[in-house]
């Protein structure tokens, strides 16, 4: 009796195998602008520097703080649902863990996005395929939406627990 083919790898391997889609030249000049994007949010995310009134600033002896680019806070003197993201993830780039959830509960999740961004887009350059469920609207779209209830949700919770500090 010939048990050589009872155990296929079709048996053994009852995992579904992921679906990769061909790179067109059009999706490559996507992908390495997308990586590029990423290394210079990075490599910005490293060089500046929050202080303790929250600005943001070059760690230069006379650099002035950045200034606030949010309209709803210029406007209408509230914080918007994605204040404090970037002073998140400058913290998170330099190690500061709490002060970036406090800046911002969902920054980590924006950061580790960010962060993912790197091995995945050099994985797709250098094979030239795309995983297809990355690429999938539905994958998309469901991520989009959690994310903007995370935002709004964490809005919600700041304007609230704002309103009841003395």
């Amino acid at each position: 009796m010939n048990h050589s083919n009872s155990y296929s790898s079709e048996n053994i391997c009852s995992y579904p195998q992921p679906e990769f889609i061909k790179l067109n030249r059009a999706n490559r000049k996507n992908q390495i602008w997308i990586l590029c994007s990423v290394l210079v949010i990075l490599g910005m995310s490293i060089i500046f520097s929050v202080r303790e009134d929250g600005s943001i600033y070059l760690p230069l002896k006379t650099a002035p703080p950045i200034p606030q680019t949010c309209m709803m806070k210029h406007l209408f003197k509230i914080d918007c649902p994605a204040c404090g993201l970037t002073r998140s993830i400058i913290n998170y780039s330099h190690g500061n863990f709490y002060e970036g959830w406090r800046y911002h509960r969902v920054g980590i999740l924006i950061y580790l996005l960010i962060i993912l961004q790197i091995p995945y887009r050099t994985y797709v350059l250098i094979t030239g395929k795309s995983v297809a469920f990355f690429v999938d609207s539905r994958f998309i779209q469901i991520l989009s939406y959690s994310l903007i209830f995370l935002f709004v949700l964490n809005w919600i919770f700041n304007l609230i627990t704002e309103n009841m500090t003395p």
